[in-house]
């Protein structure tokens, strides 16, 4: 389940995108572009704070990976599109801080990082472009917040949010389902092999 405050910017724009694959190629890697591009999306609604969380910020994003796992790391693809010759990468999210939970109520921070800004404002599918080391933390809940101040790259357009995250287990790239490939099917995400059996049936 993800849950997000405060509410969407539209109902297209919310945040179960972030982590149902969708925006993204047959090969997991790269994601698209374009002004409904399968993106979360909120505005600016002034200072929030996470109900159990406790850092104030301009919104934040919780992810519950079902159970508790042995976290490496996240990678994150930011927002990114343009239209109309308008370059809205501005509206990726910046400065974050990421906490982790066991049980969704005592959070401990695990950073306080930088998401990069997003270098394809083009309109071409794009990478990942920013890792974050989780060290192996054992958490089943993620909790993101972007600062109050920094929080996002253009702070002019009060619109931000995230293309597409992904969690991964520590020391997995093994053939998970056994057809002697490891490919995305494999790829060892916890949100998207989580997901993948609701929105994504075999």
């Amino acid at each position: 389940m993800v849950t997000a405050q405060p509410a969407p910017l539209h109902t297209h724009y919310n945040e179960r995108l972030c982590v149902d694959g969708a925006g993204l190629d047959q090969s997991g890697l790269l994601h698209k572009t374009g002004f409904n591009a399968d993106t979360w999306q909120v505005n600016y609604a002034g200072p929030i704070t996470h109900p159990t969380g406790g850092i104030e910020g301009s919104c934040w994003i919780e992810f519950d990976l079902g159970t508790t796992y042995e976290i490496s790391k996240m990678w994150v693809w930011n927002l990114n599109y343009a239209e109309g010759g308008t370059d809205y990468t501005g509206r990726g999210l910046k400065d974050v801080s990421i906490q982790c939970s066991t049980n969704g109520t005592t959070w401990n921070l695990l950073t306080t990082t930088t998401i990069n800004r997003s270098t394809y404002g083009d309109g071409s599918p794009y990478p990942h472009e920013t890792e974050i080391d989780f060290g192996g933390v054992n958490a089943r809940y993620v909790l993101v917040t972007p600062s109050l101040t920094t929080g996002w790259w253009n702070p002019a357009q009060y619109v931000y949010g995230l293309a597409e995250v992904r969690f991964f287990k520590k020391g997995i790239a093994s053939d998970i389902n056994h057809n002697n490939t490891v490919n995305f099917a494999d790829f060892g995400t916890l949100a998207g092999e989580w997901l993948k059996q609701e929105y994504w049936p075999q």
